[in-house]
Order: structure tokens, then sequence, then C-alpha cells
């Protein structure tokens, strides 16, 4: 991360970019993909998790909605580089009134995956979330180690972080080998990037992003131990977000070779 960039992110607004990009009633086409993909994933991979991060949460908790909601995952870390990120996240744990409220994506992702989405209903899908979370820590994937412990998981997810974290190609090769040696041997890594993106808006500030794809992800997994003839690599269109910056995201779904 540059100077520069580190700069934007220190002052970053969480509140200004959960209005921005959360405050809507509906769940955009891209978080309905995400967190379809996702539930699927896990669905298909029928394994339980000891241990899980997500990796680059930013101000946000609704990716952990699978996690939750699957029992699929014993203990889940959030982690961010920014502190204004983390507390932000830290007040919604706490139930603080003050946090931003996420009970339209928790119906939004109930009625994604066919159940009822009453108060009730979205009362104990917030509750499964809120017990499954751990901690939340600060990470900086282009420090080494990129967390405070040199802690691995069982599964690691990441959702438009390392690519936007570094802002260049040269940066995101260096960055992401971090990422990916968070993925214990035998684990699994779920992963969303921004496709061919080379910046994004948060009202009216421009945050650098390093344009990658998916041909950069099958080039980098197998480097670092990962199956690539298991992998899932897909580009799936979304829409909405051309005046952002992005107009496609890129999941991986992938799984690290064990040690024997």
């Amino acid at each position: 991360m540059t100077e520069s960039t580190k700069n934007l992110y220190d002052t970053f607004d969480p509140k200004a970019y959960l209005q921005q990009f959360y405050s809507g009633d509906v769940l955009p086409e891209d978080e309905a993909v995400n967190l379809g993909a996702l539930t699927d994933w896990l669905g298909r991979t029928n394994r339980v998790y000891e241990t899980a991060l997500e990796f680059g949460c930013g101000p946000t908790i609704h990716h952990a909605l699978p996690l939750g909601d699957a029992n699929c995952v014993q203990a889940l870390t959030l982690a961010d580089y920014s502190v204004m990120n983390r507390a932000e996240v830290q007040r919604w744990i706490n139930g603080d009134e003050t946090a931003h409220n996420w009970d339209a994506y928790i119906r939004g992702y109930l009625e994604l995956t066919g159940r009822q989405c009453d108060a009730e209903q979205v009362k104990q899908c917030a509750q499964a979330v809120r017990r499954l979370i751990r901690s939340v820590v600060p990470c900086d994937v282009l420090h080494d180690p990129c967390l405070e412990s040199n802690e691995t998981f069982d599964l690691v997810t990441s959702f438009y972080t390392v690519e936007c974290a570094t802002g260049s190609r040269d940066l995101w090769r260096t960055a992401i080998q971090r990422l990916l040696g968070l993925v214990k041997p035998g684990g699994s890594l779920f992963m969303t990037v921004m496709r061919n993106c080379s910046w994004y808006d948060v009202l009216g500030r421009r945050f650098p992003v390093a344009s990658v794809n998916e041909d950069d992800i099958a080039t980098v997994l197998p480097r670092f131990g990962f199956e690539l003839k298991t992998a899932e690599i897909e580009s799936v269109r979304v829409h909405g977000w051309e005046e952002e910056g992005f107009d496609s995201i890129v999941l991986v779904r992938a799984h690290r070779t064990a040690v024997t």
C-alpha cells in the first residue's frame, strides 16, 4: 500500500461508505451473487471449519451471514486495516444503537435462501452471527505478517480486499501471497475480486484498485499450494456499479493441498 493509498484508508469514513453502498432496502446484484455463491459452495463442500477468517471486512458484517446460518464454522475472526471500520463492526456486535442497521441485508439473505424473513427470523440470524465472531483484529496485507499473530485458518474469505488495498498489479502480486498464506494446508478459500477495475468511488472520493482478473487468479493459486483442477474461478457480470468503477466480479473457490 503506497503512502497516498494509506492516507486514503486512514481517513476512510465508514459511515459515508455504508450510506453509499449499504443503505438500500434490497440486496444489490453483486451481493446477491456473493452470498448465494458462498451459501451454495459451503453446502457443496459439506465441511465444518473450526476456525475462519474474513480478511478485509471493512465496516460490514453481511458476508458472515452464510457462515453463521449454515453452522459450518465454529469461530470467526474479522480483520480490517482501518481502526474506524473495526470500531463500526464492534458496535454492531455489541448491539449499539448507533451501529449500522443490517436488517435489510439479513432479510435479503433469508429471501435469497428461500426462508421466512419476519422480524424474529432476522433477529435469530443476527444473533447467530454475533455468537460466531470471536474477535475483530487489525490487518495489513502489505505487512509481513499481515495479521499481528501468525495464525492460519481452516477457512479464509475475502471480498474486494487485496486489489483495493494495493492499488497496483505489482503490489497485488506481493500481497495476494500473504492472503493465500493465511489458509491452513487442507483449508479452503472463498474470495471475490473486482474484475478489471482500476478505481472505485465513495461519495466522489476515488480509491485506486489493482486491475486483475480470472487469469491472474488462475496463475497465482497453484504457486501457493491450491489445487487448480478443483478450483472454481468464475467471472460474473453485475449491474448497477458502473459509476462506482466496476461492472463485473470474479468468484474464487479453492482448496489448499494438505501436507502429507
